[in-house]
């Protein structure tokens, strides 16, 4: 039995179509199989790109958090403190006056640090490098606050109770 368009012949010459035109199943299979194989080498390098791009904005978000600080020290004329608060979807740093020990307030400046952070040890074993000292460093570094004075210089704010 033969095809015919019911437009006719001329249509068909138009159009290109054909009622036997497409695609076979075996050229199907092969693109499929194609794409399948991209996919699996992107999906590694994409996870990959996603979470450096979240920690980047994690770094980001800290840094501008703790220029706001020094920013407010100094319009305040008070010593200023940022804190790290670890909440159920990641750290959060707020502002806090030097001294001030309540919990994080709604009022307060805060910035969120993306998704949960995992802290590790330095490693050891052969092969690691050696930990970082305060002697090389040339300070005491603080993993929980970060406070700056009237001034807008980083110092060391002693807590009475720490």
């Amino acid at each position: 039995m033969k095809h015919v368009c019911p437009l006719g012949s001329q249509h068909q010459k138009m159009t290109g179509f054909h009622p036997t035109s497409g695609f076979s199943l075996l050229e199907l299979t092969v693109v499929v199989l194609i794409l399948l194989v991209v996919g699996t080498i992107s999906i590694p390098t994409m996870v990959t790109i996603i979470s450096n791009a979240r920690l980047r904005g994690g770094a980001t978000n800290l840094s501008g958090l703790l220029q706001n600080c020094r920013m407010l020290a100094v319009k305040e004329n008070k010593t200023k403190t940022t804190w790290i608060n670890e909440t159920y979807d990641g750290p959060i740093a707020y502002v806090k006056n030097a001294g001030d020990t309540t919990p994080m307030a709604a009022a307060d400046p805060k910035a969120s640090l993306g998704t949960p952070l995992k802290k590790y040890t330095t490693p050891t074993g052969l092969g690691a490098p050696p930990q970082i000292s305060s002697t090389q460093l040339g300070f005491t570094a603080s993993l929980e606050k970060a406070s700056f004075n009237s001034r807008g210089i980083p110092c060391e704010y002693e807590y009475p109770n720490s």
